[in-house]
């Protein structure tokens, strides 16, 4: 079926047009029916696959494949002053997960001349360690740089961080350092400016 009018009935096939004066569009799925380019729903299972599938008892549309925006996106708003744009009230607003048990839920910040990915690895990853634990993953460099793990322990220039704060080469601070406890130093220790300790120290080099 073909045209720029308004049509009304029953037809099966396919409609090419502009799409003006298009409304009240619904169709129900048969039993077993071809798979389509775009398939409207109304309440009945989808047969026969879409890459475009709008069911209306659901109220979901489900894309199957690669989809590509030239424009902005918005979602829950018709903002569009960014090229995605979320609003709502669900906590969290984005979800992203890999259910490959070996890989890594995690999205990637790419500036103009450097990278870094942030995620989750999965429960099964042995690449680099970090199964179960936060990472943030220099691209650029392709050097794992700090870890959280699942007790809370964080890791910088390790992923198997002991301690609260793990930090696997020379450290510096620049104000003040206080250990309300004891203090243990395996090397050389380099303090220019105050340093208080509230119970042992320990240096060993």
């Amino acid at each position: 079926l073909t045209g720029n009018g308004s049509f009304s009935g029953s037809f099966s096939g396919s409609f090419f047009g502009n799409g003006a004066g298009l409304t009240g569009v619904s169709a129900t799925a048969a039993p077993a029916g071809p798979n389509q380019s775009i398939q409207f729903n109304d309440a009945g299972s989808t047969s026969g696959s879409a890459n475009f599938t709008f069911n209306k008892s659901t109220n979901l549309v489900q894309i199957t494949g690669s989809t590509i925006v030239t424009n902005n996106l918005s979602i829950g708003t018709s903002l569009t002053t960014s090229p995605l744009t979320i609003i709502g009230t669900a906590s969290p607003l984005i979800t992203i997960q890999s259910t490959t048990a070996n890989s890594y839920s995690n999205m990637r910040f790419s500036g103009s001349a450097r990278s870094y990915t942030v995620g989750v690895g999965n429960g099964s990853e042995t690449t680099f360690g970090v199964a179960n634990e936060f990472f943030i993953y220099d691209d650029t460099a392709g050097a794992m740089r700090m870890v959280v793990d699942s007790t809370g322990n964080v890791g910088i220039g390790t992923t198997s961080p002991q301690y609260k704060l793990d930090v696997s080469g020379s450290m510096r601070v620049t104000t003040s350092i206080d250990v309300n406890g004891n203090a243990t130093i395996s090397g050389n220790a380099t303090i220019s400016g105050n340093a208080t300790i509230s119970g042992n120290a320990t240096i060993s080099g």
